[in-house]
């Protein structure tokens, strides 16, 4: 596997982000990300969702409270 199509890419970057690819196969994500036109936004995307839930594993029990604590207060 030489390079990667997009769909390529997507199948597999949640093993990426997982750290479950050796080596030569993230070097194939990250070379097909840098130069794709529409895939590096889904990575970003997908990387913020992944340490999203990460934060909210590592807060625990009552780890929600942090989504709404980027709300403004409720008005008086």
């Amino acid at each position: 596997m030489g390079t990667l199509s997009c769909a390529e890419a997507r199948d597999l970057a949640s093993d990426l982000l997982d750290g479950d690819l050796g080596e030569d196969q993230v070097a194939l994500v990250e070379a097909h990300v840098a130069g794709c036109a529409t895939c590096p936004n889904l990575y970003l995307a997908l990387v913020a969702i992944d340490n999203h839930f990460r934060r909210q594993r590592e807060l625990g029990p009552g780890g929600s409270e942090g989504i709404d604590g980027d709300r403004a207060p409720a008005g008086p």
